[in-house]
């Protein structure tokens, strides 16, 4: 046969491909984020988290761009059509790949990483298609997964168009997987073929492979369960801990008291010293109505940190919903000592001193009835 009679695929069929390839993770990401959700992980699907996991899939779809460009040209010069379908067998596995890995993260709630060896892969396809719910079985997620990337190849013909100027796009796609590497990223949000690619690659230089089931995290995440670990990444993103602060404010003063202090518990096992939140933390448990642990926590402000007027202003609430005017009383004195901002809450003084004259003048009143009640009876 005279392969010079057969049209060779070119740059069109390549971009087609690659464009069909995002396109399934994009499926991919919509499917880990549903799945999430209604497992009730996630507050969202179309999340903030969400749109940072398509910008990295983007990014990935780059670097298999730009790693398969050479092998499809080499192919296609050497034979027609060869690079084409070499690519597409290519592309089709990795997809499988992160459709189980995505898989097993929706299952584990914990992303296959470094402790690959201690799980083993007959384990990793059992708690896949053992766990129920949206979980599909191997077989079932393979034929979908080809029967995605030749629908979208078929569908990108209609508008190629559009993107035909795009050239050399392989430049562009490089240059757009650049641009993902000063993006942090969370499990929750990452290429999961990427993720553990890259955990594998760092223990192999290292030569530190573990031969167990070890998790993943550092100690500092020893108290958080996967599915709070999950929660927690689907909110963080990457964002400072005042940001991550003012999320738990948030969602304290919206009676999401549960998930107010979960997110104090992170932000202070990874900085200690972050006193708005530990003052936050103080408010949300005398919400609850966890009063003592609640004064526990705020005098451990005050202790640490005698000039932040935020403490006293926050124990003073706490005195007067509890009714303690007697600690409010002793605690004036403090504040007047190490106070250096006590302006701020003068009004929380002027109150604490009314609650204890009230509370004076109800005591007298009560004892002046007991002791008339008791002379009446004489």
């Amino acid at each position: 046969m005279n392969t010079s009679e057969i049209e060779r695929y070119t740059l069109k069929q390549y971009t087609r491909l690659m464009i069909s390839f995002f396109g399934c993770l994009l499926v991919l990401s919509i499917y880990q984020f549903s799945n999430l959700y209604f497992k009730g992980v996630i507050d969202g699907i179309f999340s903030a988290s969400f749109l940072i996991m398509v910008v990295h899939q983007i990014g990935f779809a780059s670097l298999m761009g730009v790693i398969f460009a050479f092998p499809f040209n080499f192919w296609e010069k050497l034979r027609p059509k060869y690079g084409f379908n070499l690519v597409f067998i290519l592309l089709s596995l990795v997809l499988i790949v992160e459709a189980v890995l995505i898989g097993y993260y929706c299952t584990a709630l914990v992303p296959l990483g470094p402790d690959l060896f201690g799980v083993g892969f007959g384990s990793i396809l059992d708690r896949i298609i053992d766990s129920g719910g949206m979980s599909l079985s191997v077989i079932i997620t393979i034929l979908i997964t080809i029967g995605l990337f030749l629908g979208f190849y078929r569908i990108s013909s209609k508008f190629y168009h559009r993107i035909s100027k795009m050239y050399p796009f392989t430049i562009i796609l490089f240059s757009m997987f650049i641009a993902t590497l000063f993006l942090e990223g969370k499990p929750i949000n990452q290429n999961k073929t990427q993720y553990l690619t890259k955990n594998l690659y760092e223990l192999f230089t290292e030569n530190k492979v573990p031969f167990n089931n070890q998790s993943i995290f550092s100690s500092k995440n020893e108290d958080f369960t996967d599915g709070e670990i999950v929660w927690i990444n689907s909110v963080y993103n990457g964002r400072n801990f005042d940001e991550l602060y003012d999320i738990a404010k948030d969602k304290a003063y919206e009676k999401e008291f549960d998930k107010a202090l979960l997110l104090c518990r992170y932000i202070l096992s990874e900085t200690p010293s972050h006193i708005d939140t530990k003052v936050l933390s103080g408010r949300v448990n005398i919400w609850q109505g966890n009063t003592e642990i609640s004064i526990k926590i705020l005098k451990s402000c005050i202790k640490t940190n005698p000039d932040y007027i935020d403490s006293y202003s926050a124990l003073f609430d706490v005195y007067f919903w509890s009714g303690r005017s007697e600690e409010a009383l002793a605690l004036i004195e403090q504040v007047e000592r190490n106070g250096s901002d006590i302006e701020v809450i003068t009004d929380k003084i002027a109150r604490a001193h009314r609650q204890d004259k009230t509370t004076t003048t109800t005591t007298n009143t009560t004892k002046q009835k007991s002791k008339a009640e008791l002379a009446s009876e004489d």
